[in-house]
């Protein structure tokens, strides 16, 4: 009788055994899903293409083939250009202009904020440097309207006796964002004893070298796209040894010729400064209201060489 008790015994024990084998295998499997799961979910976090569009610019695209159109302007300043209104009116005007820029062309236009942050001063002011820094508060919500629309921001800076490069330091948490480009702007930059305003401003090469510098380190270490900076130009003695300009990675550079008056005289300018050749890219700028026969959207593309930046005031 022993027999039949003892085979009743070992065959629960493999039965009881197979169960363990089976409950550490679903175990394993569950635990293996659950990472694989988490790894995806991981990945779709970091995914620069699954975040939301509130936190993620949409201007990133490389500005390659595109033109620009900006409005460019003053917070708050209705005198100082097409930024002075209430911000869904800027954005909403900007989108107009981009609109009727691109009518009849397949080319694609990038719209921009093109929006002064440091102003010059006729007077010293609190730091005897005679420019102001517009408040980063104010700065950020240009940021947020110009994503709103997927546009670029590009921050203007006079900057009166002040050091260009203290003003881009300034600047930099702007700079190190993916769709803020900078703007320099030397009609206004005066020496120790000069006053904005007086006496036409200048940059030079190597100027224009180091602030290149500064911000395509921003680019390299940031792993932004390509970013613009422009330098405004209308008298040949504005930008001096522009040849000696290097080109450098992660910056597009671009002068645009900026001059205000009547067509012929702006052609006229537009013909001589983009005389000499670059690496740079031209651009224009046009002052709605201010000038007689402003040159059209089909007129501007039609110039030699085609501004690949094209400025409203």
């Amino acid at each position: 009788m022993s027999e039949p008790a003892y085979s009743l015994s070992s065959h629960a024990r493999r039965r009881a055994k197979r169960r363990r084998e089976g409950r550490r295998r679903l175990a394993f499997l569950v635990a293996s899903l659950v990472m694989l799961a988490s790894v995806a979910f991981a990945i779709a976090v970091d995914d620069p293409a699954n975040e939301a569009s509130s936190s993620r610019p949409a201007a990133q695209a490389a500005l390659d083939g595109a033109v620009i159109v900006a409005h460019h302007g003053a917070a708050g300043d209705a005198g100082a250009g097409l930024l002075g209104g209430a911000l869904p009116e800027v954005t909403a005007d900007l989108q107009a202009r981009v609109e009727h820029f691109g009518e009849g062309d397949s080319g694609r236009v990038v719209p921009a904020i093109h929006l002064t942050v440091v102003r010059s001063l006729d007077d010293p002011g609190p730091d005897g440097l005679y420019r102001q820094r517009e408040t980063r508060a104010r700065i950020q919500m240009f940021l947020d309207a110009a994503r709103s629309i997927e546009a670029q921001l590009i921050l203007d800076v006079r900057p009166g006796r002040a050091r260009w490069i203290d003003e881009l330091r300034w600047l930099k948490p702007f700079l190190a964002q993916p769709d803020v480009g900078v703007s320099l702007d030397p009609e206004w930059k005066t020496g120790p004893d000069g006053v904005p305003g007086r006496q036409i401003g200048q940059i030079g090469a190597s100027t224009v070298n180091q602030l290149s510098r500064f911000v395509g380190d921003l680019v390299v270490e940031n792993e932004l796209p390509d970013k613009p900076m422009v330098i405004h130009q209308f008298a040949p003695g504005m930008v001096t040894n522009r040849e000696g300009i290097v080109r450098r990675a992660g910056v597009i550079l671009f002068i645009d010729i900026n001059g205000q008056g009547e067509q012929a005289s702006k052609r006229a300018t537009y013909s001589a400064l983009t005389a000499q050749a670059g690496h740079w890219r031209w651009g224009i700028k046009l002052f709605p209201g201010k000038e007689p026969n402003a040159l059209t959207p089909v007129e501007l593309r039609e110039l030699d060489p085609a501004p690949a930046l094209v400025i409203y005031e």
